[in-house]
């Protein structure tokens, strides 16, 4: 064959391709390997818009469907090399002539050395059902996770194909398993019995959803739960099944059901009275404790007016607050009347009642009712011990203000006593000193008797506190005192005063129990307690006293009560005597206890730890004759008395005196005082009526001067500041009245 006829031929074939190009359903285009393009078929003009004569090479046809750079460059950078294969398929987004722009795959197929063929396909709609399914089926996987019930589905065959996060959550299991109905079976419903009692299939009703059912699941973690199950068909043979945990409600139930079996427990066992009547006021209903309470029978109370159980006088308080109630729409009220027992008695009790509604209509009051027959008793008790108090305080204020007196008195006398007089003044002085001393004891009693708190302790012997209490007590009564006590006894320390209360009580008992008289006696001795030993202290020694009388003694059912606040047996007692008594020989470190015989007598043992310190009033050595002792005392008092006492005494010395009638003038003058002071003594009175005292002036001066010894110097025993003196900065006390040789001792100590 001649080259004219190849051509020829090649032309004719051509033709051929072309005709079947242009029918082709998708777009076509061809290209040379110099980047022309050399035809576009009709569809591709269609989908694209663009004629060869818009792309007549390749390089249009990138700036026209790729018009972003960057893009573009990639699509260059990805596309393949022309070979004698069929290029791999790849997508891009073209950019229409219309300026739309659609998701294309295209081939590149070498149909000879110097052409190609590129196949496209227009995938934007395909991929946009897909992408939109697939958004629904995202939104639908999201709802189910996050419904908050257990979900799972089944195929027609019994296989799990799903479960959601709150199943697992809940039950434990996931698909691993149960991968199938039956295995779910055997792991939920492990019992074979029950798991006999639950059906296969769902009960559907010729509906899609099956009835409701409630089974109790075990959970992979072995704990059991309440579920109620509905199962849904859906399209191919699935099946959905939702459940829904009512474990938290069916606990909730029983809860209630709980609380109320223990309501009516709690009507039934207490000890409140729980009456309920309608609106005659007939009683409906009452509880034992009622019925205990009062002494009637349920019948003898129930279908009676209430009126019928309280007096007379008291029935105007209750209408009144049942009318209240009733029509001023009154929630509760709290009222106090008496009620009659059936053995003729009354009680007080306190009524707290309230409206009973059925359909927002009063049906009758219920009320709770209380005896406080008791507490009334108690309450009165604590307004006699609140005036009691009072008097207390206003013992103490007396007793401090006569110790005032009493400084200057005493003081007085004995500056006197320095003098040299004839016997005859001598005598009427010692006689005015023996009186001043009686006064003295008189205070301490005052003070005794209203002091409480914590002990100020002093070194004291306990046989001079037992014989002063002991003829205080019974001056006047009678019975008689005997005294047995070892000889040389230790001292102790010890609040002597609150000591001498609790003696007071002791003996004061001792004595009412033989009112005819008798003997009290009183032992003191010291003794050594080992670990053996019955009395709950530590290991030491101790002084043991006794106080025995021989009267009534104490019966042995009320024997554990004697030391509780507010138990007594006497028409006119408060009940604190011996519980006051205890709780201050506990505050000592002590034990207090007894026995008792009827008929028979009472012995009270008492136990003090011995001093294990000296007294540091023994200890000063060496004493200096008055003479040589020379320095400065600071008075800080608002009893003038006692400040023309001082300056007569230290003016008999080589001691300057220096005086404060109140705080506020010594803290001026402190200003201008070289600190520390040095050979100074101040002694200062805690209180100053209408000014500051010792108690405010010592903040203020240790801030400026730790080392100066400061006495505090009050008739306040029971006060704070005295009982803890160290603790506010002072150096040590003086106890008003106070003697000269006391006076003098503290000036010795500190000067």
């Amino acid at each position: 064959m001649s080259e004219t006829e190849k051509q020829t031929k090649k032309k004719g074939s051509s033709k051929d391709f072309r005709i079947l190009f242009e029918q082709l359903p998708f777009p076509i285009a061809i290209s040379d390997n110099e980047d022309r393009n050399l035809y576009v078929n009709p569809k591709f003009t269609h989908i694209f818009g663009y004629t060869i004569e818009d792309i007549p090479t390749t390089d249009h046809w990138s700036n026209l469907a790729y018009p972003d750079e960057l893009y573009r460059a990639k699509i260059k950078k990805n596309a393949p090399e022309i070979s004698n294969t069929i290029s791999d398929q790849r997508i891009s987004s073209v950019t229409c002539k219309d300026g739309t722009v659609k998701q294309v795959t295209f081939q590149d197929v070498n149909i000879t050395d110097h052409e190609f063929i590129t196949i496209f396909e227009d995938v934007t709609e395909q991929l946009q059902n897909q992408k939109t399914a697939k958004k629904y089926q995202q939104r639908f996987d999201k709802i189910v996770e996050l419904i908050p019930f257990p979900i799972g589905i089944s195929d027609d065959k019994g296989n799990l194909v799903y479960l959601n996060e709150a199943f697992i959550e809940t039950l434990g299991y996931d698909l691993q398993d149960i991968p199938t109905e039956q295995k779910w079976m055997e792991l939920a419903y492990p019992n074979n019995e029950y798991r006999r009692t639950i059906p296969t299939e769902g009960n559907y009703q010729n509906t899609d959803f099956s009835a409701s059912r409630i089974r109790e699941v075990t959970c992979k973690d072995g704990s059991h739960k309440i579920i109620v199950f509905r199962d849904v068909k859906i399209e191919d043979g699935y099946e959905v099944t939702v459940g829904y945990d009512i474990t938290e409600q069916k606990k909730i139930e029983q809860i209630i059901r709980d609380q109320q079996k223990e309501f009516r427990a709690i009507v039934e066992d207490a000890s409140d009275m729980i009456i309920r009547v309608d609106m005659k006021r007939i009683i409906t209903s009452i509880n034992p404790a009622c019925a205990k309470i009062l002494g009637y029978s349920f019948n003898e109370m129930i279908g009676h007016d209430f009126r019928d159980f309280v007096p007379t006088e008291f029935h105007p308080i209750m209408d009144m607050h049942g009318d209240k109630k009733i029509f001023g729409n009154s929630q509760s009220t709290l009222y106090e009347i008496e009620l009659l027992k059936k053995d003729e008695t009354t009680i007080l009790v306190e009524m707290n009642s309230r409206i009973l509604k059925r359909d927002g209509e009063p049906i009758g009051i219920q009320a709770i009712v209380r005896d406080i027959t008791e507490r009334k008793k108690i309450d009165e008790e604590r307004i006699r011990q609140q005036k009691l108090e009072s008097i207390n305080l206003l013992a103490g204020g007396i007793a401090h203000d006569y110790n005032n007196i009493l400084v200057a008195i005493l003081g007085n006398i004995n500056l006197l006593q320095l003098e040299e007089l004839n016997s005859e003044q001598n005598d009427i002085l010692a006689d005015l000193e023996q009186g001043t001393l009686r006064a003295r004891d008189l205070t301490k009693q005052l003070l005794t008797f209203s002091k409480g708190g914590v002990p100020q302790k002093i070194f004291a012997n306990i046989t001079d506190i037992i014989e002063e209490s002991v003829s205080f007590v019974l001056r006047g009564s009678k019975s008689r005192h005997e005294s047995h006590h070892d000889e040389n006894l230790p001292q102790v320390e010890v609040d002597a005063s609150q000591i001498s209360q609790v003696l007071n009580n002791l003996v004061i008992n001792a004595d009412q129990s033989m009112p005819r008289g008798g003997i009290i006696k009183t032992y003191a001795s010291e003794i050594i307690l080992k670990n053996q030993s019955s009395i709950p202290l530590p290991d030491g020694k101790y002084i043991q006293i006794a106080i025995s009388d021989t009267g009534t003694g104490i019966p042995k059912e009320i024997q554990h009560k004697i030391f509780e606040p507010y138990f007594t047996t006497k028409n006119n007692g408060n009940g604190l005597g011996l519980a006051n008594s205890y709780s201050i020989i506990s505050k000592h470190e002590g034990f207090m206890t007894f026995s008792s015989q009827l008929n028979v007598g009472t012995t009270f043992y008492i136990y003090l730890p011995v001093s294990k310190n000296e007294d540091s009033s023994q200890q000063i050595k060496n004493k200096p004759n008055e003479s040589e002792i020379k320095g400065k005392v600071i008075l800080l008092d608002d009893d003038q008395t006692i400040h023309r006492f001082y300056d007569r005494f230290l003016k008999k010395t080589e001691i300057q005196f220096e005086s404060y009638y109140s705080g506020n003038s010594f803290l001026q003058k402190l200003e201008s005082m070289e600190l520390p002071l040095k050979k100074t003594l101040i002694i200062m009175d805690l209180t100053i009526p209408g000014g500051i005292g010792g108690r405010e002036v010592i903040k203020v001066y240790r801030k400026l001067d730790k080392i100066t010894p400061i006495i505090v110097s009050s008739g306040y025993e029971n006060d704070p500041f005295v009982a803890n003196f160290e603790e506010y900065g002072f150096t040590d006390i003086l106890i008003k009245p106070y003697s000269i040789s006391q006076l003098k001792l503290i000036i010795e100590k500190y000067i």
